[in-house]
């Protein structure tokens, strides 16, 4: 192995373990979390929501041209990860490296349960990982 040889791995390998957690964390593909119970939570708590009467959820429906409340299913719980890399960027908050989320997709919108419940409840997006809506509210 030539010299410059040497050196570029060696430079690549010094650079590799010096990274930040930060960038490390960036680089690894979100996990999607596919526990039952915290699927079951995630999938009653955004049903309720999806189908309730309130303005902001009857205004989405019909942005969407959702007129039957079946359209939100099938009910699926995406193990995608690369998909949950995507989604994670979303959030309006940075993840911790070892956080996971359940992704849900129900018919034509996407909810997304935040791994941190103290700062939100999810978000529901649309086909193309539009955010439509944001739920819950920090809590101190």
């Amino acid at each position: 192995m030539s010299s410059s040889s040497l050196f570029a791995v060696s430079l690549l390998v010094v650079m590799s373990a010096t990274q930040t957690p930060s960038v490390r964390a960036q680089s690894r593909t979100a996990p999607c979390a596919v526990s039952r119970v915290l699927v079951d939570s995630a999938r009653d708590e955004v049903l309720s929501v999806l189908t309730s009467a309130s303005p902001v959820m009857k205004e989405m429906r019909q942005d969407l041209g959702i007129v039957r409340m079946d359209e939100f299913a099938p009910v699926t719980v995406v193990r995608d990860g690369a998909l949950c890399s995507r989604v994670a960027s979303s959030f309006d908050h940075p993840l911790d490296p070892d956080a996971s989320f359940v992704l849900l997709r129900l018919g034509r919108v996407y909810y997304a349960r935040d791994p941190d419940q103290r700062r939100a409840t999810g978000m529901i997006m649309d086909t193309t990982f539009k955010v439509l809506v944001r739920l819950g509210t920090a809590i101190p």
